[in-house]
């Protein structure tokens, strides 16, 4: 299960490392509180907010964030199924999308 996995941040994504240390430890600090506020549905919430519209590319973003670091683990792929269905994506829509993100990630 996703929950279960750990997070490293000694090599946080490219997108995060202009935050430096000081601008990640305040993120996780923000990303911890709301979390903790959630009552451990804060991904169903996150999703259960979004417009419908903005599922596919919602996904597709979370995909290239979480693919942005190299190959998946064997964290990632339950949380992107999860990702998947609290987003209602479509197993045809999903893979077009991780096609498109594999393309872009490839070189």
């Amino acid at each position: 299960m996703w929950r279960r996995c750990s997070i490293s941040w000694m090599q946080p994504p490219p997108f995060l490392r202009r935050l430096g240390e000081r601008g990640l430890i305040e993120l996780q600090a923000k990303v911890v509180e709301r979390i903790g506020a959630a009552d451990g549905d804060a991904l169903v919430q996150a999703c259960a907010a979004l417009p419908a519209e903005m599922g596919a590319s919602v996904y597709a973003h979370c995909l290239d964030v979480i693919a942005s670091s190299g190959a998946l683990s064997e964290c990632d792929r339950p949380l992107l199924a999860d990702i998947r269905s609290f987003l209602d994506i479509g197993h045809e829509l999903a893979e077009k999308i991780e096609t498109v993100i594999h393309l872009k990630n490839r070189y």
